[in-house]
């Protein structure tokens, strides 16, 4: 059993605990505060009992990440090897890998997860030039990110009663493609790929999926918006959404769905299953 499979095991088995097997009583395994800051969903982790505020971030792989500065307030065990990464400035970097021993999600211990160094360059720092938990770890729940009431909930994967009551009955597929999230969307320029990236401050866009019709920007820059009238998913309209059209290196899809897509909605994505749903 992987390191991340035994602390879903352990997540759960603190959850099931006294709860009713009803479908009206399912609980959430984990309930976290999540806090916007600066366009990214911060929550309280604890590494061997020291807490960090660390940014969600679907988009970045690792199970948990920490910059140099979180490295060095909290007792990890290097790992012999480092691992290579591509950001969406196609800046390639290295990173090293380590054991985080204990960690704790709203009050459930995890265990010890596998993370990596978070490296960036000064151009593209995180607001609050702080780690994340991604994607290895939150793929293996049902998760319900809830910006407008600042909480991010975590059942076990395949809670399909209680992905119905967070977001309702109209679900839509999620592909999972050289570990990003991804979903087809039904557009104004046709059916296009977009990843789900909580750690994106804005929804983007490629110039060339949408015709180029648009100056396109640059990652890091401003760019004009463009605002597509039509965006489904499954059978539901999400539209007008509005992107930044940036031609963004490192992810192989049309778009990203970022902060303003989240904001204003609760997003129930249960990636091992392959389903979501948006309420």
């Amino acid at each position: 059993m992987s390191r991340i499979c035994a602390a879903t095991a352990v997540a759960v088995g603190a959850a099931i605990v006294g709860c009713s097997t009803t479908p009206g009583a399912i609980q959430p395994l984990i309930q976290v505060p999540l806090e916007l800051r600066s366009g990214m969903p911060t929550a309280a982790v604890s590494i061997g009992g020291i807490e960090l505020n660390l940014f969600v971030d679907l988009g970045g792989y690792s199970a948990i990440a920490l910059t140099e500065a979180e490295l060095k307030r909290v007792p990890v065990r290097y790992l012999t090897d480092s691992t290579r990464s591509t950001n969406a400035s196609g800046d390639i970097y290295e990173s090293r890998r380590f054991i985080a021993p204990e960690v704790s999600l709203g009050g459930v211990l995890l265990g010890d997860l596998e993370g990596s160094e978070f490296v960036f360059p000064e151009t593209a720092a995180p607001p609050d030039r702080n780690g994340f938990i991604g994607f290895a770890l939150l793929s293996r729940f049902l998760l319900i990110i809830d910006y407008p009431n600042g909480s991010l909930r975590l059942y076990a994967s395949g809670s399909k009663d209680a992905m119905v009551r967070e977001c309702g009955d109209k679900s839509f597929e999620i592909d999972v493609v050289n570990g990003v999230a991804q979903s087809i969307a039904d557009t104004d320029h046709g059916r296009l790929v977009f990843s789900w990236d909580t750690g994106s401050t804005r929804s983007v866009v490629r110039p060339s999926a949408i015709g180029g019709r648009v100056r396109a920007g640059k990652p890091g820059s401003e760019a004009l918006p463009h605002t597509m009238a039509k965006f489904m998913l499954g059978s539901r309209d999400f539209g007008p959404q509005s992107f930044l059209p940036i031609d963004y290196r490192g992810v192989t899809v049309d778009g990203v769905l970022g902060t303003d897509f989240f904001a204003s909605r609760v997003v129930c994505l249960d990636i091992g299953r392959g389903k979501g749903a948006v309420r």
